[in-house]
């Protein structure tokens, strides 16, 4: 199945449409695994991390899929409107439901006039009732062959249940549902990527009821039902309990009512809505490498972001373990204190190597912090992170003092982590570089 309809031109010729773009949560960037430059990188901006708390409007000015479902912009919208397929399912359903109300109000009228005549009928008898004895009372009672309380009891049962139209009346949530039976799945796969990221803790407490379990619509779903599902907090009138009527009670207006379900995009894993938990969800765990048990374990917060301050360390030197100085301590918790000074740190560390470059966790520390896009800039080559990477002088200088710090271990077979980490720092400086001198030493680097 195509991603949207095609249209017949004049003379019968086919217009290719306009493709429709999913619209992800702004913010939502990817990292591929084997880009080299931070422009590569930004290319797949909706693929992997969410980075930004709340959703806002694409670039284009359409609403994310899964915050807004029942806007005349919106993508299950739009996707109907140039789908002949979604159309043609929709004539479908009203005209199922369009016989179906008339069949309901046959019925409905057919009930009505066994209701009269058995009404009346039983109007014009008189029961016939029989004296028990029950403990120390005289008791009466309907004889069992009571002909009125037969009829007054078939007159309270008879009863009618209620149709209820099976779209809204609202044309654009109309739409949305209709695409909602029959999604494409390359879009129903490419929005359970998306949210197969780190789940909230806490289930949704409300019932929703999915659409595709709607008893008005199941036997018009054409696709398999996943983890995102438009579904409902209102109770379908099917599993209610005024869902059967009292013919005494029904008439056409309480009996073929309108749809009064609201749909909203919800994450059938968790039973909440996605708009709700897409700022909070994040695959930053998954993409941050785990310091081995041991004396760094402890400062495996260090490694995982870059919001912690140089003052907290301070405070928290109590925290450092036993197996470590205090500088060293210091050294390592700050040297991803601040996104935008990373690459200093790592200069400075190079150059005064109080940290110890031989032990796999200061490897870790520093592989995540030079691989790890971080916040985008206005750039189009770097983030905010790697900014220094444009300036000239600070390669030059870091460079400089890789090749010092390469010097120190090469003849050492002790030294092998340590130059793991050099080197992947200077391949890293390669790609990114747009100086040819500073280019022409790395290479050179790179062959010694």
């Amino acid at each position: 199945m195509a991603c949207c309809g095609e249209k017949s031109g004049p003379g019968g010729h086919t217009e290719k449409p306009e493709p429709i773009a999913i619209v992800s949560p702004p913010g939502y960037q990817a990292v591929p695994p084997h880009s080299t430059t931070i422009s590569d990188q930004t290319g797949g901006e909706n693929y992997t991390t969410l980075k930004r708390p709340a959703f806002s409007t694409s670039r284009a000015g359409l609403p994310s899929i899964f915050e807004v479902t029942d806007k005349s912009n919106s993508f299950a919208v739009r996707y109907f409107e140039r789908s002949p397929q979604h159309q043609d399912l929709r004539r479908v359903i009203e005209a199922e439901a369009e016989w179906e109300r008339s069949q309901k109000q046959s019925e409905l009228a057919t009930k009505r006039r066994q209701y009269q005549e058995l009404t009346q009928r039983s109007g014009i008898m008189v029961c016939d009732y029989v004296q028990r004895r029950r403990g120390n009372r005289q008791v009466s009672e309907h004889r069992s062959s009571c002909q009125k309380f037969e009829l007054q009891s078939k007159v309270t049962n008879l009863r009618v249940r209620v149709h209820k139209w099976p779209l809204s009346e609202r044309d654009e949530e109309a739409k949305a549902a209709v695409f909602e039976l029959s999604v494409p799945s390359v879009i129903s796969n490419v929005l359970v990527d998306i949210c197969s990221v780190k789940e909230p803790s806490l289930r949704g407490q409300n019932k929703i009821h999915p659409l595709h379990g709607y008893a008005g619509l199941r036997q018009f779903v054409q696709s398999q039902a996943g983890r995102i599902q438009l579904a409902s907090t209102t109770k379908p009138f099917a599993i209610a309990y005024y869902n059967n009527l009292r013919v005494s009670q029904a008439d056409e207006s309480n009996v073929c009512v309108k749809n009064g379900l609201r749909y909203a995009m919800y994450d059938m894993t968790v039973q909440k809505r996605t708009e709700e938990l897409l700022h909070r969800c994040t695959v930053c765990d998954m993409c941050t490498a785990k310091l081995l048990s041991g004396p760094y374990k402890s400062l495996q917060v260090a490694v995982e972001n870059t919001v912690h301050t140089s003052n907290e360390v301070i405070a928290n030197q109590g925290e450092c373990p036993k197996e470590l100085n205090i500088h060293e301590f210091y050294a390592f918790a700050t040297l991803r204190s601040d996104h935008r000074l990373q690459w200093r740190n790592i200069a400075r560390e190079l150059a005064t190597r109080l940290l110890n470059f031989s032990c796999e966790e200061t490897h870790t520390l520093i592989i995540q912090a030079a691989w790890q896009v971080g916040p985008l800039s206005g750039t189009v080559r770097c983030s905010e992170s790697h900014v220094d990477l444009e300036e000239k002088e600070f390669e030059i200088s870091l460079l400089s003092v890789l090749e010092k710090a390469l010097g120190t271990v090469q003849e050492n077979w002790q030294g092998a982590v340590a130059a793991r980490t050099f080197v992947a720092l200077a391949t890293r400086l390669l790609f990114l570089s747009s100086e040819n001198i500073v280019l022409d030493r790395k290479h050179g680097t790179k062959r010694d």
